[in-house]
């Protein structure tokens, strides 16, 4: 039933396919850097629909081996394509870090990563990481974690001169990827039981949306005509229809079809992430 469950539009626009994915990491050492292609770039080469513009909300950080929990995004003023290109066939790991800007990152934070850009999640952060329904993606370290790649592996078997095109080369001041990554909400909702968020909107990207609902009580999500997911990030929520309920465990995520009717949502002192799909335009 894949009108039912996508939304017809979405059905037409990428078939077969949720429009927006989610799922956790949890760091205990940097992870690679690394880039996604952009829609015109994924069309191009991959025969996909859709990039990959993601964002992480850190749900938990910690303070582990005097590790302060950060993320890596955008390059830094003095950063070309040449640059770049040498770093990488030095594997100058060291320098190529300090062509991205180091973000200290904390609970309850929001990151948006556009597609194209160079980023890396840091040490001691869980996260959850909304995206668009592709996993392409173009790396740069050859030596990753004591395992070795090779290039086919790094530029998903494109070329090297290919694959180093997917990366956005916009150069960035501190406060200019401050502004342009870390979200701030917007109060959508808010009653007695609940505050409705918006995280990410259209104004941030044309991809995919996120909004988070602060939950003591009850709250009602209505129809809409277009997938959704649900994902519990602090405490356990009950969904509940006319024709049933569901226990939403924390940690756990559940697929909201268009077709679905008002959704009740309950919970105490609880918290849940919402991912809804765009269209382009």
């Amino acid at each position: 039933y894949p009108n039912e469950i996508l939304g017809e539009d979405f059905q037409k626009y990428n078939p077969g396919n949720l429009s927006v994915l989610a799922r956790v990491g949890d760091t205990k050492v940097r992870l690679v850097m690394q880039c996604h292609p952009r829609k015109e770039d994924a069309k191009k080469y991959f025969h996909m629909p859709m990039g990959k513009t993601e964002a992480w909300y850190i749900a938990k950080t910690r303070d582990e081996e005097g590790q302060e929990p950060c993320v890596y995004a955008g390059f830094q003023k003095h950063v070309t394509p040449q640059l770049w290109k040498e770093l990488i066939e030095e594997q100058d790991v060291s320098r190529m870090l300090k062509c991205l800007h180091r973000i200290p990152v904390k609970e309850g934070q929001m990151i948006l990563i556009p597609a194209g850009m160079p980023h890396c999640v840091g040490p001691n952060c869980l996260f959850l990481e909304f995206h668009e329904c592709n996993d392409v993606t173009i790396r740069v370290e050859k030596h990753i974690n004591g395992m070795t790649v090779t290039e086919e592996e790094m530029y998903n078997g494109l070329s090297q001169e290919d694959g180093l095109t997917l990366f956005d080369y916009t150069t960035y001041s501190e406060e200019e990827i401050r502004e342009r990554v870390l979200m701030k909400g917007t109060t959508l909702e808010k009653g007695g039981d609940y505050q409705l968020e918006e995280l990410i909107g259209r104004q941030q990207n044309d991809s995919f949306g996120v909004n988070l609902l602060s939950l003591d009580g009850s709250w009602i999500m209505g129809r809409q005509p277009y997938h959704r997911i649900v994902i519990a990030v602090d405490g356990d929520i009950i969904l509940e229809t006319e024709h049933g309920r569901e226990t939403l465990i924390q940690g756990h995520g559940a697929l909201i079809p268009a077709e679905c009717g008002e959704i009740r949502m309950t919970g105490t002192k609880c918290k849940a992430a919402i991912g809804i799909p765009f269209l382009p335009n």
